[in-house]
């Protein structure tokens, strides 16, 4: 009595079974079908402390990371071939998803995650899983590749304090690459002079100074530092709201190292401990030149 293959349920025959021309025909036409618009089998794997996607069950995962899980992957085959995986995650950063040290980004940086929505991965390997490389499928130029959103204050310190800061990593934006940093901060208190800054390392590459009797409700400060042909020296240009009325551009130079890693940090002064400066949200984002 013939058989069906797993997948694609093809007719296996056995020595002696009749006709085989009906079947064999079939078989070519389905073969035929299957080049001209393949079908890939993808596979649920359980999301647990530990995410494991199997390559014996197929090559597109798709889960929804409902805890924190670190993903694994099993079965790969060997470094004869090149295995290409996709992977579509639901809600990636809802809870800490934690990838395999074998993953590598293209872009230089690890992604982040749609906290709700879905995320497309495709993976590469050719040494059997020991390195894949990877990227998402809807960022492939410019990349968010940190954030701050919890609102910190400056609270009663007196000298400049550090509120938000976000790791950027060595060697990412090259000869030519930029980065874009948003901050929005609040402003509240009269009783003297205070600002809040933008350091990319030790350079200062964006200020919002306001003098005493002067507030921020709504304060967004945009700034954009690009290497100017070397990775040693950029380029910088801000805006930012100084008053609720009115908006600053300034710019200028910096000599930062970025085959080092070094962090954008976002500090508030108020010399008043009755004062108060804080900051809700940074974003940094890496443009490709």
């Amino acid at each position: 009595m013939s058989t069906l293959t797993s997948i694609y349920s093809f007719i296996k025959h056995l020595r002696g079974d009749t006709p085989w021309d009906v079947e064999v025909n079939a078989n070519y036409d389905s073969i035929d079908a299957e080049l001209a618009r393949p079908r890939q089998p993808f596979n649920s794997p359980v999301v647990g402390a530990t995410t494991t996607c199997d390559l014996s069950l197929a090559r597109i995962f798709v889960f929804t990371v409902s805890q924190a899980t670190t993903l694994a992957f099993t079965n790969v085959p060997s470094s004869s071939f090149g295995v290409r995986v996709v992977l579509r995650i639901t809600n990636g950063s809802a809870f800490v998803l934690t990838l395999p040290a074998s993953m590598v980004p293209l872009s230089g940086v690890a992604p982040i995650f749609k906290s709700s929505g879905v995320d497309l991965v495709e993976m590469l390997t050719i040494d059997g899983g020991t390195t894949w490389y990877y990227g998402l499928l809807d960022r492939p130029l410019n990349r968010l590749i940190g954030q701050a959103v919890a609102d910190v204050g400056t609270g009663a310190a007196t000298i400049e304090t550090t509120l938000h800061t976000v790791a950027v990593p060595a060697n990412i934006l090259g000869p030519n690459g930029a980065l874009r940093i948003r901050v929005h901060f609040t402003v509240t208190g009269g009783a003297a002079a205070k600002q809040i800054a933008v350091y990319y390392g030790a350079f200062q590459i964006g200020l919002s100074a306001q003098a005493a009797g002067e507030t921020v409700t709504n304060g967004i400060m945009e700034v954009m530092m690009v290497n100017r042909n070397a990775t040693n020296a950029q380029h910088y240009a801000f805006y930012v709201t100084d008053t609720d009325t009115t908006v600053n551009f300034n710019g200028g130079t910096a000599t930062a190292d970025s085959t080092a890693a070094l962090n954008i940090t976002v500090k508030g002064t108020t010399p008043n401990a009755a004062d108060e400066v804080t900051a809700h949200v940074t974003l940094v984002e890496l443009l490709r030149a």
